[in-house]
Order: structure tokens, then sequence, then C-alpha cells
């Protein structure tokens, strides 16, 4: 591989991708995952420089868990 080899460069489907182009991986030889990434792409690209969204959790402790413990 001559690119860089951080991560925060490229997703690793889109390093896979490359390998598979350039003749550097087979395609017998491709990852499990590859290919229901594929078929099944995220909303949300998965980057580092994403921001992280500002959602308010849900508790998740309930009173049935004071009395369990």
């Amino acid at each position: 591989m001559a690119g860089s080899r951080l991560e925060k460069i490229d997703t690793i489907y889109m390093r896979a991708t490359g390998l598979l182009r350039s003749g550097a991986l087979k395609c017998e030889d491709c990852p499990l995952w590859y290919n229901i990434y594929e078929g099944f792409p995220p909303y949300v690209e998965p980057r580092f420089d994403r921001p992280v969204p500002n959602i308010k959790l849900k508790p998740i402790l309930y009173e049935e868990d004071k009395i369990r413990a």
C-alpha cells in the first residue's frame, strides 16, 4: 500500500476498496463485512472528524432495578 496508513485519512471501507481496485486484494479474499457494507451502507459515513450529536440520553435505571439490587 503506497499511501498513508493513518486511519484518519480514510475509512477502512475506502482502504479495502482501493486494495481491491489495485489488485493487491483478490475478490475471494475480501473481508466478510465488505459485501454487507456495500449492500447496506450507513446513512452517515463513519468518520473520525464527524461532530458528536447532542442527543439527550434516556435513563436506563428503573425502580425495579433498585429492588433487584
